[in-house]
């Protein structure tokens, strides 16, 4: 939950706090309130173990909030691999399905601007869900032609 992660986060020197929120996992989010678009903010999840899973972002949007880019990296040993998606409100929010291996999960919110109406840089972040399918099958398979 992105209120748990408060206390770990790293960020530029914009606040960050738990906000009491209706609609967000336990009624609380991550907020993060800079006052310009150098804002940036970090937190870390670890992964018990390995797993193929799809990752959603559950983040709160309002006509207020900032436009964020997320930068995923999988912290194992001095091996970092990056990612990168854009966020833009009001849109829900998923990653491709990846493989994780046994390591820390790292997020990277880094402030892209905002709106022309919107009043602030805002970023509510709720929750991390990894959804893990019943099955998967391999970039083009074609059920039509099972083996025999």
């Amino acid at each position: 939950m992105g209120n748990r992660a408060v206390a770990a986060a790293k960020h530029s020197a914009h606040p960050v706090e738990v906000q009491e929120v209706g609609g967000a996992i336990d009624n609380r989010q991550l907020w993060f309130t800079p006052a310009d678009e150098q804002g940036w903010v970090e937190v870390t999840f670890d992964v018990a173990s390995e797993q193929t899973a799809e990752l959603w972002l559950r983040m709160l949007h309002s006509r207020d909030y900032g436009t964020y880019r997320v930068r995923i990296r999988r912290q194992r040993g001095r091996h970092a691999r990056p990612a990168q998606s854009p966020i833009s409100p009001p849109r829900p929010i998923a990653s491709a399905l990846r493989r994780s291996a046994r390591a820390n999960t790292r997020f990277r919110f880094e402030c892209a601007g905002k709106a022309k109406d919107s009043q602030g840089y805002y970023l509510g972040f709720d929750a991390l869900v990894a959804r893990v399918p019943v099955y998967t099958r391999p970039p083009g398979f074609d059920l039509r032609k099972l083996p025999k």
